[in-house]
């Protein structure tokens, strides 16, 4: 079989690089289909003539559709690098925080963990109050019922002072 150069085998190279185009973003199978086709011509080569120029042009389009694939891949994998580093960051980000909140609980246990002793010394100190406050009371009444004239009118027992005091 011999090709020449009609339009013939031009429309044959425009189907060639329109098919691709046509069958959707599939890379996978536009690449499979322009191999296949570049197969196929060079098939056709072993047994015509073709035009060097409609070759060039076939080999230079193909040129360029990959370089066009090389760019996108680039700029999706530029694209995936950046999520990526932001992912980074917000977990570095999250990290802080959790480490903040682990030391916050550490610090809160610890905190926590002297609230028995305090609350225990709290209750002696309140029975030693207790205890100084009821001298204090018991002393009041013997100065009065047993103490000098002069100190009797001016001391009252504590507890009717406090609850006096209760009352305003």
């Amino acid at each position: 079989m011999y090709i020449s150069h009609s339009c013939n085998f031009f429309t044959l190279i425009s189907c060639i690089l329109l098919i691709p185009i046509k069958l959707g973003n599939n890379c996978l199978r536009k690449a499979n289909i322009l191999i296949w086709y570049l197969h196929v011509l060079f098939l056709m080569l072993s047994v015509a003539t073709v035009n060097p120029d409609v070759l060039l042009e076939l080999f230079s389009v193909y040129r360029d559709w990959q370089e066009a694939k090389v760019q996108q891949i680039s700029k999706k994998q530029e694209d995936i690098e950046s999520k990526i580093e932001v992912a980074d960051a917000l977990a570095i980000k999250l990290l802080q925080r959790f480490n903040d909140s682990v030391s916050a609980m550490k610090t809160t246990s610890q905190n926590l963990s002297e609230v028995h002793s305090l609350q225990v010394e709290i209750g002696e100190l309140k029975g030693r109050l207790t205890d100084v406050i009821s001298n204090c009371d018991a002393l009041c009444n013997r100065i009065t019922t047993e103490g000098p004239e002069s100190l009797r009118s001016s001391v009252k027992p504590f507890s009717t002072a406090t609850a006096d005091s209760d009352q305003l």
